[in-house]
């Protein structure tokens, strides 16, 4: 595999990663207002529902990160944080 492929794969996991990850930070909005607020319920959700929604997409996107979140080139985990340019596994450069 050419390093313009991998790199290319690496863009495509990192947005499909970044997408998740956003799809994920309105499930905060709920939770945050019924907590903060008297209301009972909000958008049709109660204070229980509103967390288990929040721990379902949480659960969403730690799997999510734990199934795709390897190296293009070599399939192995790759680390945490958001500024990853390098395979610390094989060393290949992935921007």
């Amino acid at each position: 595999m050419s390093g313009s492929e991998i790199k290319d794969q690496f863009k495509a996991i990192n947005y499909k990663l970044n997408l998740v990850r956003l799809l994920t930070v309105p499930l905060f909005i709920p939770v945050c207002v019924l907590y903060f607020s008297d209301l009972d319920a909000f958008i049709g959700l109660t204070k229980q529902s509103a967390v288990w929604v929040l721990l379902m997409g949480a659960a969403v996107n730690i799997g999510f990160h734990f199934k795709y979140w390897k190296c293009p080139s070599c399939g192995k985990k790759l680390g945490s944080g958001l500024s990853i340019s390098q395979c610390q596994n094989c060393g290949v450069q992935l921007k």
